[in-house]
Parts: structure tokens; sequence; C-alpha cells
């Protein structure tokens, strides 16, 4: 059995815009094709008279997803009315149609996913912490988390400068 990762296009795995409003949706053609062929409206459009709601538009109300800007089309305008949380967690500058300084969206490819790396590395540290201490990390053991933090952001700020001199022009 191979280990297959689905990768929905937004935040809210109900969200599914329409074709040709978002480039994330338009990866996934097939999905949009089957949200036509079972009724189902698109995301941020009122249900035909034999659709359902889109599922987060149900739950949330029509644009209801559109308040948190990770839920929102790429390639169309909508009526938003932001979230807090939104609007702290992709700051105005994010908040901006892509220009020709923008990277360009991420390939999907074979690779391996990052979060399973990053997973696989968390249980690694955790089995040698244990290991090392006798313990895993916890709560309340008598260390000072945010000094031990700050050390390890200064290591890494450390090997970040050394990697950007170490790069060729």
């Amino acid at each position: 059995m191979t280990d297959q990762h689905i990768q929905f296009p937004h935040c809210d795995s109900g969200v599914l815009h329409a074709p040709g409003e978002c480039e994330f949706c338009d990866r996934h053609p097939d999905w949009q094709n089957l949200r036509n062929h079972w009724g189902i409206a698109f995301t941020g459009h009122q249900p035909g008279p034999r659709e359902m709601s889109c599922p987060s538009d149900f739950q949330r109300g029509l644009h209801g997803a559109h308040g948190w800007y990770g839920n929102q089309p790429t390639n169309t305008e909508v009526p938003v009315e932001e979230t807090a949380a939104s609007k702290v967690m992709y700051p105005v500058e994010l908040r901006h149609p892509r220009d020709e300084h923008d990277q360009p969206l991420p390939t999907p490819n074979d690779g391996a996913h990052i979060h399973d790396l990053l997973t696989a590395d968390i249980q690694a540290r955790k089995e040698l912490g244990t290991r090392r201490y006798g313990t895993p990390l916890q709560a309340h053991n008598g260390r000072d988390a945010l000094l031990d933090a700050y050390q390890e952001c200064l290591d890494l700020a450390v090997y970040l400068r050394q990697l950007l001199a170490e790069r060729p022009d």
C-alpha cells in the first residue's frame, strides 16, 4: 500500500471554487467536475434549484469561509469581512494579488511531504532526548523554556547567516 496524501486547496477542506476562480482549486479539475456531477454548488455561489449548498457555505453562510484569507479564491474578488484571526495570520502585505516579484507556486511532485519529514524528525528528537536526559521534554521540568528557546533561536540565526554567507552571488 502506498502512502498517498491528499492536499486540499484551502484551509477549509469544504472550500472548492469554480473553474477559473482560483489557481489552487484549478489544480483539482477532477474535484471540480465531481462537484458539477454531484450537483454541489461551488464555494461562494448560490446553489441552483437542483444543487446542494457548498459544504463550507452551508456551515458558515455564503462567503463565510472567505473571512479567512487562506480560503479566498486567488483569481476573483469576493465580498469579504475578514476575521480577526485572518488579519493576524495574513498581514496586509500578504493579502495582495500575485505579481512578477512573487515566487512561483509550489509544483506538486513525487518528493517526500515535508510535514511527514518534520514529524519523523520530531519523533527522532524525542527519542534522543529521552535517551540523553532520561525523560521526554515536559512542562514544569525546572528549566526556563523561554531562555532555552531564545538560545536555540540564536543558534538558528547563526546557522542561517552562515548559509547566506556561503551562497554564491
